[in-house]
């Protein structure tokens, strides 16, 4: 399995009813996408002081990293891409972070988290 994860960062003039519509496009391809097991997408609720303007962001898991690069490119997936990049504060360079992992079956089933 593998998670993916992605991060935003969006223009201050953006209210939050549009935000939130924009993650609930990520939740809704939940069942819509071969090998997308989950999604969760909202905002950031941490105290913790090291956000770095990032306040919402998106978890998803696949079965493998082919169900991966095929979401990347699903046309269900690019007008939602589409969406978020105007959406940003500046550009997708800038105010996205992805960071990708893949799932180690050995660690998860030991008790270990991930």
């Amino acid at each position: 399995m593998i998670r993916h994860v992605a991060l935003f960062r969006f223009r201050e003039d953006l209210d939050k009813v549009y935000i939130d519509e924009l993650m609930h496009l990520f939740t809704s391809l939940e069942g819509k996408i071969a090998g997308l097991k989950s999604v969760a997408a909202g905002e950031n609720v941490t105290s913790e002081p090291l956000t770095q303007g990032f306040r919402h962001g998106i978890v998803m898991e696949f079965d493998t990293p082919a169900h991966l690069e095929t979401y990347l490119s699903h046309p269900l997936h690019l007008p939602i891409a589409g969406k978020v990049i105007e959406a940003l504060a500046t550009n997708a360079e800038q105010d996205i972070v992805v960071f990708d992992i893949q799932m180690d079956p050995a660690m998860r089933s030991a008790g270990h988290s991930t």
